[in-house]
């Protein structure tokens, strides 16, 4: 009876493993952007309103994230390239540009995973401590695809509230250092592998961008009136983020000088969601008139002005 007992557990035990490695690897039947026409170029990829989008190294495939699950089309023809998971929350492309990282949410599973083209899993860090990651608040990977950015979420033990903190991971071990602030933080960033950045609330209700070391909890403000971004650091080392609420504008930021240089003005109806890393292009939603959203490309300006 006790070996049957243990039997039992052990099959038990087995079947559980089976279903979590099948959260994420299983396909959902359907692609992300249910009214997609996939084939039809990337104009005709249509995506919503909360659709996370991460524009590949080399801009020629665009992962999205919605409904759980993470797809990923070609920006020439708007193909489909692969699409898996459930409970996928965020994802952030590697360097190499054949895999990407993803979390899941809304409860926690104590990893990070890297999925191939194929949609497998070929990677997974088990995070130590392990950290919630909610319904995704932003993810990024530094240029060596040793370590990630990500916001882990602390809910009150009454009432439930929700605070967010900037953790950085180490991929190859799953240790998680967090890099708490005094206020919520989102959409981290490398700035270089030394040092990241965040979107963060400020005392005057606007958004700023903060910029510290990915080892200590020390940031300092490098630009205010954020409304965007920011976007992976360009191969010059800039960081691209959409300031100005009044009259939106895209710019490259130094995060050591704080200086900007103005790459475009957006236009109305368009909504900056990645940039190239040559920042010659900008990756946008776009709302027609007719409230049909899609993707597109803008032209950025090689000009330097200021803002």
């Amino acid at each position: 009876m006790r070996t049957l007992r243990a039997a039992v557990v052990l099959l038990a035990v087995l079947l559980l493993a089976a279903l979590a490695f099948g959260k994420l690897t299983a396909h959902n039947g359907r692609p992300v952007a249910a009214t997609a026409s996939f084939g039809r170029g990337l104009s005709h990829v249509a995506v919503g309103t909360s659709t996370k989008i991460h524009l590949s190294p080399d801009a020629q495939m665009v992962a999205l994230v919605e409904g759980g699950a993470v797809t990923v089309v070609r920006t020439g023809d708007g193909s489909l390239v692969m699409s898996t998971g459930k409970n996928v929350v965020d994802a952030a492309w590697l360097p190499d540009g054949e895999r990407v990282i993803v979390v899941e949410g809304p409860i926690p599973t104590g990893q990070i995973a890297a999925v191939d083209m194929r949609g497998k899993v070929v990677g997974i860090a088990k995070l130590n401590p392990s950290i919630e990651f909610g319904n995704g608040f932003g993810l990024a990977a530094d240029s060596a695809g040793a370590r990630a950015a990500a916001i882990a979420v602390r809910r009150d033990a009454i009432g439930g509230a929700v605070h967010t903190d900037l953790v950085v991971v180490d991929l190859r071990s799953g240790v998680s250092n967090t890099l708490a602030t005094t206020t919520e933080e989102r959409k981290p960033v490398f700035v270089d592998d030394d040092a990241v950045g965040a979107i963060v609330a400020s005392s005057n209700g606007d958004d700023d961008f903060v910029v510290g070391s990915a080892q200590v909890s020390a940031f300092r403000k490098a630009a205010a009136h954020v409304i965007g971004g920011p976007f992976p650091a360009s191969r010059s080392g800039e960081v691209v983020i959409e300031i100005d609420p009044a009259a939106p504008v895209l710019v490259a930021l130094d995060p050591a000088t704080g200086r900007q240089r103005v790459l475009a003005r957006v236009r109305p109806g368009r909504d900056p969601v990645d940039v190239d890393a040559r920042l010659t292009r900008a990756l946008v939603r776009i709302t027609d008139k007719d409230g049909t959203v899609h993707l597109g490309f803008d032209a950025l300006s090689t000009r330097a002005s200021t803002p």
